[in-house]
Protein backbone atom coordinates (compact mmCIF):
# COMPACT_ATOMS: atom_id res chain seq x y z
CA UNK A 1 0.00 0.00 0.00
CA UNK A 2 2.22 3.07 -1.12
CA UNK A 3 1.21 6.88 -0.74
CA UNK A 4 -2.38 8.30 -1.00
CA UNK A 5 -3.36 4.65 -1.23
CA UNK A 6 -5.86 2.61 0.51
CA UNK A 7 -6.48 -0.72 1.48
CA UNK A 8 -9.28 -1.82 2.82
CA UNK A 9 -11.44 -5.31 4.26
CA UNK A 10 -8.65 -7.66 3.49
CA UNK A 11 -7.37 -11.16 4.62
CA UNK A 12 -4.03 -12.04 5.18
CA UNK A 13 -2.60 -15.72 5.83
CA UNK A 14 -0.65 -18.41 4.52
CA UNK A 15 2.50 -16.43 3.44
CA UNK A 16 0.34 -13.70 2.37
CA UNK A 17 2.26 -10.37 3.52
CA UNK A 18 1.31 -6.42 3.19
CA UNK A 19 3.24 -3.96 3.21
CA UNK A 20 1.69 -0.64 4.35
CA UNK A 21 4.27 2.45 3.03
CA UNK A 22 4.46 6.03 4.08
CA UNK A 23 0.84 7.94 2.61
CA UNK A 24 -0.50 4.64 2.69
CA UNK A 25 -3.39 3.19 4.94
CA UNK A 26 -4.62 -0.49 5.36
CA UNK A 27 -7.77 -0.86 7.59
CA UNK A 28 -9.91 -3.62 8.44
CA UNK A 29 -7.77 -6.25 7.95
CA UNK A 30 -7.70 -9.73 9.22
CA UNK A 31 -4.17 -11.95 9.67
CA UNK A 32 -4.17 -15.18 10.64
CA UNK A 33 -2.46 -18.22 10.07
CA UNK A 34 0.84 -17.56 8.00
CA UNK A 35 -0.10 -13.76 7.40
CA UNK A 36 1.88 -10.86 7.77
CA UNK A 37 1.42 -6.95 7.46
CA UNK A 38 4.39 -4.59 7.91
CA UNK A 39 4.14 -0.91 8.76
CA UNK A 40 6.58 1.40 7.96
CA UNK A 41 7.68 4.92 8.69
CA UNK A 42 4.62 7.46 7.71
CA UNK A 43 2.78 3.76 7.04
CA UNK A 44 -0.83 3.66 9.09
CA UNK A 45 -2.92 0.48 9.89
CA UNK A 46 -5.88 0.39 11.33
CA UNK A 47 -8.85 -1.76 13.19
CA UNK A 48 -6.74 -4.72 12.58
CA UNK A 49 -7.48 -8.67 14.24
CA UNK A 50 -4.52 -10.54 14.71
CA UNK A 51 -5.11 -14.49 15.12
CA UNK A 52 -3.74 -17.46 15.39
CA UNK A 53 -0.14 -17.45 13.49
CA UNK A 54 -0.58 -13.93 12.28
CA UNK A 55 1.80 -11.32 13.09
CA UNK A 56 2.07 -7.17 12.98
CA UNK A 57 5.50 -5.50 12.25
CA UNK A 58 5.21 -1.78 12.97
CA UNK A 59 8.39 -0.38 12.15
CA UNK A 60 10.13 2.95 13.58
CA UNK A 61 7.73 5.93 12.13
CA UNK A 62 4.56 3.50 11.72
CA UNK A 63 1.31 3.92 13.68
CA UNK A 64 -1.37 1.30 14.53
CA UNK A 65 -4.31 1.64 15.47
CA UNK A 66 -7.12 -0.14 17.19
CA UNK A 67 -5.57 -3.55 17.48
CA UNK A 68 -7.26 -6.61 18.74
CA UNK A 69 -4.72 -9.46 19.32
CA UNK A 70 -6.01 -12.42 20.50
CA UNK A 71 -4.25 -15.82 20.73
CA UNK A 72 -1.71 -16.83 19.22
CA UNK A 73 -1.46 -13.63 17.31
CA UNK A 74 1.96 -11.43 17.50
CA UNK A 75 2.58 -7.62 17.38
CA UNK A 76 5.90 -6.51 16.95
CA UNK A 77 6.75 -3.04 17.31
CA UNK A 78 10.41 -1.42 16.89
CA UNK A 79 11.80 1.15 18.74
CA UNK A 80 10.31 4.34 17.23
CA UNK A 81 6.68 2.90 16.52
CA UNK A 82 3.61 3.67 17.67
CA UNK A 83 0.64 0.88 18.49
CA UNK A 84 -2.35 2.06 20.13
CA UNK A 85 -6.17 1.22 21.13
CA UNK A 86 -4.24 -2.21 21.47
CA UNK A 87 -6.74 -4.85 23.06
CA UNK A 88 -4.64 -7.96 24.07
CA UNK A 89 -6.09 -11.02 25.05
CA UNK A 90 -5.11 -14.03 26.52
CA UNK A 91 -2.40 -16.04 24.10
CA UNK A 92 -1.80 -12.86 22.01
CA UNK A 93 1.48 -11.22 21.93
CA UNK A 94 3.04 -7.82 22.03
CA UNK A 95 6.60 -7.69 21.40
CA UNK A 96 8.35 -4.20 22.14
CA UNK A 97 11.85 -3.52 21.14
CA UNK A 98 13.48 -0.46 22.65
CA UNK A 99 16.73 1.00 23.52
CA UNK A 100 18.36 2.85 25.90
CA UNK A 101 17.21 6.67 26.26
CA UNK A 102 13.82 5.88 23.75
CA UNK A 103 11.23 8.03 23.93
CA UNK A 104 9.74 8.38 21.06
CA UNK A 105 8.37 5.10 20.93
CA UNK A 106 4.44 4.67 21.87
CA UNK A 107 2.37 1.51 23.11
CA UNK A 108 -0.92 1.83 24.50
CA UNK A 109 -3.98 -0.60 25.24
CA UNK A 110 -5.94 -2.90 27.48
CA UNK A 111 -5.36 -6.70 28.97
CA UNK A 112 -6.15 -8.91 31.52
CA UNK A 113 -4.31 -6.39 33.76
CA UNK A 114 -6.48 -3.41 32.61
CA UNK A 115 -4.97 -0.42 30.87
CA UNK A 116 -0.90 -0.83 29.86
CA UNK A 117 1.36 1.59 28.37
CA UNK A 118 4.56 2.06 27.52
CA UNK A 119 6.02 5.63 26.52
CA UNK A 120 8.57 8.24 27.43
CA UNK A 121 10.87 4.99 28.21
CA UNK A 122 8.49 4.15 31.56
CA UNK A 123 5.67 1.00 31.22
CA UNK A 124 3.04 0.17 33.09
CA UNK A 125 0.41 -3.14 33.54
CA UNK A 126 2.66 -4.59 30.83
CA UNK A 127 2.42 -8.79 30.80
CA UNK A 128 5.83 -10.27 30.62
CA UNK A 129 6.13 -13.95 29.67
Amino acid sequence: VDSGGLASNTDISSGGWQYVRAGGLASDTDISSGGGQYVYNGGVASNTDISNGGLQDVRAGGVASDTDISSGGRQFVSSGGSAVGISQHEGGNVIVTIFGGDSSTTVMGSNASGAFSLSNGGASNSILS
